[in-house]
Parts: C-alpha cells; sequence; structure tokens
C-alpha cells in the first residue's frame, strides 16, 4: 500500500494525507510512473494511501517507495545520529560511540566518479554518505571506491520493511533500529591516529623498560664476573623406510659459568653488548632491545648468547644460543647417535611383522593349552582365594568356581606371555594393583615386570620383544608383545565392572580389584 509519492509540480516527496482527493492529488508513483488517485477522505475505516490511475501496484512500487522515504528522512534529519562504529587495526579494536552532528546540507542521486550516493549530507564532521539496502546491497567495487577515497559511508538494510507498514520503517529509523553497516567509518582516520600514537608511547616506554632491563642484567655480569649460559636442544629428524624418526636432544643445560672478566663492548639503539673472558677463550652476550635481530650482532665470530626481549608485559625475556662453535663437536656426536639408533629402530621393524606372528601363534598355542594349565595351576589359584579370604571353602563348595568377572570374557590372548593359566595370572595382577594407592595413576608398563616375578615369563618373550619396534606393530597386535599393550588388555574384566578408571598411557585404581573377584561378597569398589 502507497503513503508516499511524487508531487508532478515539485517533484518532492508527499504524504497520502497532505495532498487533495483523488486525481486532484497530482502525484505519481515513483516506481511506475503511473498517475495515482488519493483516498483519503473515507470514512470506511480504510487506511488512507495511493492507488494507481491505470496500472497494478507491483512490488517495485513498494520497493521505490521505501528507498525514497528512508532517503528523506535522512536527507532530513537533524541532528542526524551516526550509529557506534568498530573495525581492526593492528590486531587492536578501535570504536566509537554513537554521536550526533548537525547537518548543513544535503542531497539526493549525488555522482561520485561513476557511483550513484543515495544521500550525500555535509555534517559538522564532514560529508557523509547514506545507503539505503532495500532489495539489493551496495556491489563490492562501490564500496572499494569509498574506502579507497576513505570517504565515511554507512549502509542501513531495511530489505526486512519491504512487505510491512511504511509506518514501521519510520518508527524504526527514528528508534535507531534500523540494521547497519559502515562501509567506511567516518571516525576511522582519528581513531587510527590515535591508536598510532598511543603505540608510539607504549613502544618508548617498552624501548625504555628493556634498556634498564638490559643495564640491570649488565651490571650483574659485569660484577660478578659470571655470565648465563642458556639450554640447547637440537631436535633430529629423519626418514627411512617411509617413516619419520625424530628426537629432541638437549645438548647443553643451563647453567651460570664464571669467567675472567665481564666488560660492555658496545650499546646501540637495537643491542648492547657484553664480552666474557676465561683463558684463551672470549663468548659474546647481546642484550636485545629490538624483536629484531641486528645484522652486525649476527656478523660476530665466536660463540654468541642472546637475551630476547620480553614479547608483552606477562613473559620474560627468554635466552638462547645464537652461534656455539664449541658446541658443534657434541652437536655432531647426538645426531651420529641418533642415526645410529633410528637404523636400529628401522631394522627392528622390519624384523617387527615376523616377531608378531611368531607371538600370535604363541598365543594360539597359549589358547589351546588352557585345559592343561587348568589342571596345574588350579589348586594354587584356590589356595590363594582361601588364603585372600575370597573363597571359604564348606562341606558343600570344597573347590572355588570361577568369578563370573573373569570368565565374562572367554580367552585372553595377550596373556600368552605369563605361561600360567589366565585365572590364576588376573587374580594375581588384581592383588598387584590393589597394594597401590587409590586414585594415584598407575602406569601399565611398571606392572609387567611385578607380574612376571608371581607367574613366570614365556621363554620366547625376550626375543621376540627385541626383535619389535613398537611404533610398527598395529593396534590389534600391542596386546601381544608390547608390555604396557598387554596390561592394558588384561586389565579390561576389571574396567569393565567398574573398579578401575582407564587413562593415556596408565589408569586410576578406583575401588578393590580382588573384592571383583570375592566369590563370597558383592563387589564394593569403595573398598
Amino acid at each position: 500500500m502507497l503513503e508516499y509519492a511524487l508531487h508532478s509540480d515539485s517533484n518532492t516527496l508527499r504524504h497520502v494525507d497532505s495532498v487533495e482527493n483523488g486525481l486532484k492529488c497530482n502525484c505519481v508513483c515513483s516506481g511506475c510512473g503511473d498517475r495515482l488517485v488519493a483516498k483519503n477522505n473515507g470514512t470506511s475505516g480504510t487506511r488512507h494511501h495511493f492507488a494507481h490511475d491505470s496500472k497494478d501496484e507491483n512490488s517495485n512500487c513498494l520497493m521505490t517507495q521505501l528507498h525514497l522515504v528512508a532517503q528523506h528522512f535522512f536527507l532530513e534529519s537533524q541532528p542526524l545520529y551516526l550509529p557506534p562504529a568498530s573495525f581492526e587495526y593492528k590486531g587492536q579494536t578501535l570504536s566509537q560511540c554513537e554521536v550526533s552532528t548537525n547537518v548543513r546540507g544535503g542531497n539526493l542521486e549525488v555522482r561520485l566518479d561513476r557511483y550513484i550516493a543515495d544521500v550525500l549530507l555535509e555534517t559538522e564532521l564532514g560529508d557523509i554518505v547514506i545507503e539505503v539496502f532495500v532489495t539489493h546491497e551496495n556491489e563490492a567495487e562501490k564500496i572499494t571506491y569509498y574506502q579507497q577515497s576513505k570517504i565515511p559511508s554507512i549502509e542501513f538494510d531495511l530489505s526486512a520493511y519491504l512487505n510491512r507498514n511504511i509506518d514501521e520503517a519510520l518508527s524504526d529509523l527514528k528508534a535507531k533500529k534500523v540494521p547497519y553497516k559502515w562501509l567506511y567509518e567516518w571516525c576511522r582516520e582519528q581513531l587510527i591516529d590515535k591508536h598510532e600514537q598511543f603505540l608510539e608511547r607504549e613502544a618508548e616506554r617498552i624501548k625504555k623498560k628493556r634498556l634498564r632491563s638490559a643495564k640491570d642484567s649488565a651490571r650483574k655480569f659485569i660484577k660478578g664476573n659470571y655470565i648465563l649460559l642458556p639450554s640447547l636442544t637440537q631436535e633430529f629428524k629423519c626418514q627411512i623406510d617411509r617413516h619419520t624418526y625424530s628426537e629432541e636432544v638437549t645438548i647443553y643445560s643451563r647453567s651460570e659459568q664464571h669467567v675472567d672478566n665481564v666488560s660492555q663492548v658496545k650499546q646501540t639503539a637495537e643491542y648492547l653488548l657484553l664480552q666474557a673472558i676465561r683463558g684463551d677463550n672470549h663468548i659474546w652476550v647481546a642484550f636485545l632491545l629490538e624483536d629484531c635481530l641486528p645484522a652486525d650482532i649476527a656478523d660476530l665470530n665466536g660463540s654468541i648468547v642472546i637475551r630476547t626481549p620480553a614479547t608483552s608485559e606477562n613473559n620474560r625475556a627468554t635466552w638462547k644460543w645464537l652461534k656455539y662453535p664449541k658446541l658443534m663437536p657434541k652437536v655432531e656426536r647426538s645426531q651420529q647417535n641418533f642415526f645410529q639408533e633410528s637404523n636400529n629402530k628401522a631394522k627392528k621393524a622390519r624384523t617387527t611383522k615376523d616377531a608378531v606372528r611368531q607371538a600370535k601363534t604363541n598365543s594360539e598355542l597359549y589358547l589351546l593349552s588352557k585345559d592343561n594349565l587348568f589342571k596345574r595351576d588350579y589348586s594354587r589359584w584356590s589356595k590363594w582365594m582361601t588364603l585372600n579370604q575370597l573363597f571359604l571353602p564348606s562341606p558343600t563348595r570344597k573347590h572355588p568356581k570361577l568369578p563370573h568377572a573373569l570368565n565374562y570374557i572367554r580367552s585372553y590372548p595377550c596373556l600368552w606371555a605369563f605361561d600360567t593359566w589366565h585365572i590364576l595370572t588376573l587374580s594375581l595382577l588384581a592383588e598387584i594393583v590393589d597394594r597401590k594407592p587409590k586414585e594415584a595413576k598407575i602406569f601399565y608398563g611398571n606392572l609387567f615386570n611385578e607380574l612376571v616375578a608371581l607367574t613366570g615369563l614365556n621363554k620366547e618373550f625376550y626375543d621376540i620383544e627385541r626383535r619389535i619396534a613398537p611404533h610398527a606393530v598395529d593396534a590389534d597386535s600391542k596386546s601381544l608383545v608390547i608390555r604396557s599393550g598387554i596390561i592394558e588388555e588384561a586389565l579390561r574384566p576389571y574396567a569393565n565392572v567398574g573398579v578401575i578408571y582407564r587413562l593415556d598411557s596408565g589408569f586410576k585404581r578406583i575401588g578393590s580389584l580382588m573384592e571383583a573377584i570375592d566369590l563370597d561378597s558383592y563387589i564394593n569398589v569403595n573398598r
């Protein structure tokens, strides 16, 4: 429904209640150019509006009305309210709250280069472009032009009001509820200038603080005839058989070294340089005052230690080696050792497949010998259960039945290495774990040797273990040949009943494992 139209004689925007009734209104539709009929004196309760004389009203008519009404709203605003603005600059959000400014003049549809601005207002803050978005946002090229030309410009989004009463749009414009985005903030240059001034002051403050800190440390070194030598670590990498081996090696551990003499050699805006002498040797100590390495420091001969300044108020200055010719022989030896170890691991990786295959064969034989192991070890297990009061013999029940918690899983190929009946092995493991404190992390690998001391070990296990490279063992085989994997799998029944909680490379005991296999009481995980 049209409530605003253009007057034919003055080309001004008129509301339906401000003109004569009928065709005497002398108005046309801004969208299609058709003559309009003002219907503004009816008594039927119908909202006053313009009707087309010879054409049908369409969406373009409504769109153009909304666009024109919004344009005139801003053109006639006094004062003009500019909404908040914010943008990112050098990692910081610069912002400006809402401001009002007096409008000195303005025009609609103003040509700027090859673009047309919806509204151009001359204000006390400078020229400001207002763009009204109803059906099409401003194209990227136009926005780029505003930004490159530094023309303050803002786009108001009225697309949600196209099919609503025009009064809603005007009401929300007055209430400053219409969505907007700054194409180029009116305050951008001022905020950037202000922030740059802050950065300059901050840089000067930091520079003075860095120099003061460097001088304090230098005085201590000079007075005490000592220097700080930082730790030196090297990461070595190599690829063998498409596998990457890596290791971080400590070449030198951080220490304070007493010397014959420490003296200041040079001070510039970029660094403070000391020279320490011990016997026939010298070492350079450079306190950097900037965040980059000066070329003349990098060009020094001999050993060089540098202190890089703190990068923020919450960080500390850091020490590191820049050049270390005296340590290079140790670096080379460490690298050679790494390559040798990597080759040894690669050789093991090549034999891993056969070793795992042998372990699988042994585990199958272990499962086949289940009955023989039962006959051999049941008596020992029965005595263990009785000794630990997990089973009380009676005239009607002389021997313990197998605990459901352990018998629920039908087979345990992971236990082949212990050469002991699986129920006895798992029971002894429960006894070992129950001696550990609750809620403390227990590592799988540490339990292996304790269990072996009680069960013994298959004579082939050490040979198989010697031939494998852990990284080359597939996930399904780790429970057969890797000590931690074996124990982790063996503890699965206790995890199932909730007396242990699994962690990365270990677990926590939260209850009693032995009570989980107690034949004369219910499981009590709080024991």
